[in-house]
């Protein structure tokens, strides 16, 4: 993944918005500003960096909204919970968990995401541990249940 390009169409997307002469594609273009904003995010979280947090914020809290709720965002049901194979629990289980794990630290502190990520979660049918370890779709639906909670929040 070329960060570079990511930044660069961001901006673009950005720029796009602010010169549209429609809401519609106002819109689009900030929804696409906003997934941008989320992949670049993801992206540094799973390098460690400390600017990823802003970037997650940049996932403007509109088009969040928006996404929740017309479901775009939203998957909770069907979920894989603790019965999980041992070969689930290879190497890229371990990175889901990681990444997934570190994105909720930094959306709801040390402690608080701690408690989330080895909780039973009614919403997501399990412990978000094992569920961001057993799949991608499940690690999609935790980030989800964490935008909620930050919406929710402010």
């Amino acid at each position: 993944m070329d960060l570079n390009q990511l930044y660069r169409d961001h901006q673009t997307a950005r720029m796009r918005a602010g010169a549209a002469v429609s809401e519609g594609f106002r819109e689009t273009c900030l929804s696409d500003a906003a997934r941008l904003a989320r992949k670049i995010a993801r992206h540094q979280v799973s390098l460690g960096a400390a600017a990823a947090a802003a970037w997650t914020a940049m996932g403007s809290k509109r088009n969040l909204k928006t996404e929740i709720a017309s479901g775009l965002a939203s998957a909770s049901t069907g979920a894989p919970t603790r019965a999980l194979k041992r070969d689930d629990e290879g190497p890229e289980g371990l990175n889901r968990q990681r990444e997934t794990s570190r994105l909720a630290m930094l959306v709801l502190g040390r402690d608080a995401a701690i408690e989330f990520m080895n909780g039973e979660n009614s919403a997501l049918g399990g412990r978000p541990i094992d569920i961001a370890r057993a799949s991608e779709e499940g690690c999609a639906r935790i980030e989800t249940q964490l935008l909620e909670l930050t919406l929710n929040a402010e």
